[in-house]
């Protein structure tokens, strides 16, 4: 096997911000590419970036293609929730914000072909390791109101405390790259509003994880993001309380919020050195692709989230069926399943049915919003509302995965 990567700092350019209420830059964002060959080349590529519209994804595998001659591309997002989002057309007013969308789409481009062709040049023989570690810096979200179940933290439901790591390393035993898988989302300043004004633009707990281990290991640290519908760090700065109606009033940590993301980041970082320094050479340095489509049950989605509340009455209608795709990417022995949609923990254990080395990763080249579980749909979770799928859609998916598995 094969490998080389790279890490590349998204530079926005000056007058950029403030735009989408974000006003000032915490720390860098970055696009990080690894390119594996092993008879086949692949190039994979995580931008911490929110989520990553359909046109976006087709034009940055385009340029991944161009840039590695890899026969298979797949862009992820690192779900970060404090950083700009390439707009849709039809909600861009001014020519002003025309402008920004064209200077994002500029310098993701830019970051991700420079990072792209830098991780063709650093290719190399590469011996895989795996290892894995507790980390509790997650929690289940879905927390029961007098009105019905609402997003919070340490809520009650399952949690997948499991981190995973991927040790890339070289004949010398240097890395030449590191993933790290972890079902979180990265949304500890998510909506959080600074004491100055706006919003702070962060990596959040992702970046900041992955900053850190790059500077100690001297490689790219990729972050994939799990099947974290449902999993949340365990505090964050936005939280709220609810009336018996169901009304919400938020509360914020502001600029409080910004060392506690630094801490929990920081717990991510021990969890991967501990799971590093575990981590057992794979038996295979194999490489393999497979990618199915499923049919799944669609229903109608609220498109004005603010609209959405704690309720006891499903909100449910049906309309039609959607096609989702499934990738499985074998990387030695670890297995990693990708889907668009943000699977919740349990579909995800049904998926893995207790493999370790079936791991669940989500936002894979594109966003298809959430795909609760059964289960969450019954309670009439944020995820079940704020998804396009039925009640059954995530168990379908999960025997297809299954079948790809087996």
């Amino acid at each position: 096997m094969k490998a080389g990567a790279s890490t590349r700092i998204l530079r926005f350019p000056e007058g950029f911000f403030p735009t989408e209420g974000f006003s000032r830059q915490l720390d860098p964002l970055c696009a990080r590419v690894l390119v594996l060959e092993n008879g086949a080349r692949y190039a994979l590529l995580v931008l911490e970036l929110t989520s990553i519209p359909p046109e976006e994804i087709d034009a940055l595998n385009a340029v991944l293609a161009a840039a590695t001659g890899a026969a298979h591309c797949f862009v992820l997002a690192a779900h970060t929730f404090s950083a700009p989002h390439f707009m849709p057309d039809e909600k861009l007013t001014t020519d002003a914000e025309r402008e920004k969308k064209r200077q994002l789409q500029a310098l993701v481009a830019g970051a991700v072909r420079e990072a792209a062709q830098e991780a063709v040049q650093q290719l190399c023989e590469v011996y895989p390791s795996v290892g894995a570690q507790e980390c509790l810096v997650n929690s289940a979200r879905d927390v029961e109101t007098p009105a019905g179940w609402w997003i919070g933290c340490c809520g009650e439901g399952p949690v997948d405390h499991t981190m995973t790591v991927i040790d890339l390393r070289r004949a010398d035993s240097t890395h030449a790259a590191v993933l790290v898988h972890y079902p979180v989302q990265s949304s500890v300043l998510d909506g959080s509003q600074l004491r100055e004004g706006g919003k702070p633009v962060s990596g959040d707990l992702a970046g900041l994880m992955a900053a850190e281990l790059e500077a100690e290991l001297g490689c790219p640290v990729l972050f994939l993001i799990g099947a974290a519908g449902d999993q949340a760090p365990r505090q964050k700065a936005v939280g709220f309380t609810c009336d018996a109606q169901g009304a919400l009033t938020p509360t914020d940590m502001q600029d409080d919020a910004v060392p506690l993301c630094r801490t929990l980041a920081r717990e991510m970082v021990q969890a991967a050195r501990a799971a590093l320094r575990g981590a057992t050479p794979m038996r295979s340095s194999d490489i393999a692709f497979a990618q199915r489509t499923v049919t799944v049950p669609a229903k109608e989605i609220e498109r004005d989230l603010h609209r959405l509340h704690p309720t006891r009455i499903p909100p449910y209608v049906p309309c039609g069926e959607s096609e989702q795709s499934v990738t499985l990417l074998a990387i030695g022995d670890v297995r990693l399943i990708g889907v668009k949609p943000e699977l919740c923990c349990v579909t995800a254990r049904q998926i893995g049915a207790g493999d370790p080395l079936v791991r669940v990763v989500t936002l894979w080249n594109g966003g298809a919003k959430y795909m609760a579980d059964a289960a969450s749909c019954d309670r009439i979770t944020y995820e079940s509302q704020n998804s396009p799928f039925m009640k059954g859609a995530a168990e379908l998916l999960a025997a297809c995965a299954r079948e790809m598995l087996e």
